[in-house]
């Protein structure tokens, strides 16, 4: 099983999973938009957040002043969701 990195230090190893993960258009886009539309009922401040304009395509992973928050805490952390459909992916194929 490929090794997935525990802390993404660097912007490409997440690019490159967005990336893949959007090849699946129909399953990713689905689960894409209600992930989003979770986070903008939970958080009125969700624009504030980096990481959501990173997954909506609206903004890049390096820091931005106009963001003052970073990523979603616990559960609802962009860069964990990121990993956990990665993972469903790469079982899905190994199957």
């Amino acid at each position: 099983m490929e090794r997935i990195p525990e802390k993404l230090d660097k912007a490409d190893d997440l690019n490159e999973m967005r990336a893949e993960l959007s090849e699946d258009v129909f399953g990713f886009q689905s689960r894409l938009v209600e992930f989003t539309e979770h986070l903008r009922k939970k958080y009125p401040d969700y624009q504030n957040y980096r990481m959501y304009h990173f997954l909506v395509g609206s903004g890049a992973l390096k820091p931005d002043e106009r963001f003052t928050e970073d990523d979603f805490p616990g559960e609802d952390s962009i860069e964990n969701f990121i990993k956990r459909l990665y993972q469903e992916s790469r079982k899905k194929e190994s199957e």
